[in-house]
């Protein structure tokens, strides 16, 4: 099982084991989109990650991100033309705060620990 703990000093782990994501951008990628519960598209992602630079610039920096987490996520992480998602949703993430609870659809706000229902659409 994937896991993402947001609780003090972020982390990924599968099946227990530290993932290491060393690009900040990919990190806060995998971070955000753990935060949501529906696939985001590449035009949310592009303008909440890099508002000031060039479209075609910035389309090829989210393929080249989007590929490397591929590869360290497997087929956790599902992508198609228009959008990004989880193929199974993290069951349990730990929040940093009562603010990121807010985000999440299932918050027990006493421990910090959201979790996550089912399914992302397509599975």
């Amino acid at each position: 099982m994937l896991s993402i703990h947001l609780l003090g000093t972020p982390r990924i782990q599968r099946d227990g084991e530290p993932i290491y994501i060393i690009r900040r951008k990919s990190r806060a990628l995998v971070y955000y989109l753990a935060t949501h519960d529906k696939p985001l598209t590449r035009e949310h992602l592009v303008a909440f990650f890099w508002p000031d630079l060039e479209r075609a610039s910035v389309q090829q920096t989210l393929r080249t991100t989007q590929h490397g987490l591929r590869r360290l996520l497997g087929s956790a992480l599902v992508v198609d033309e228009d959008t990004l998602a989880w193929r199974r949703i993290p069951r349990s993430i730990l929040a940093s705060s009562s603010h990121a609870c807010s985000l999440t659809p299932a918050c027990d706000p006493r421990n910090r620990r959201v979790s996550f229902p089912g399914w992302v659409s397509g599975n």
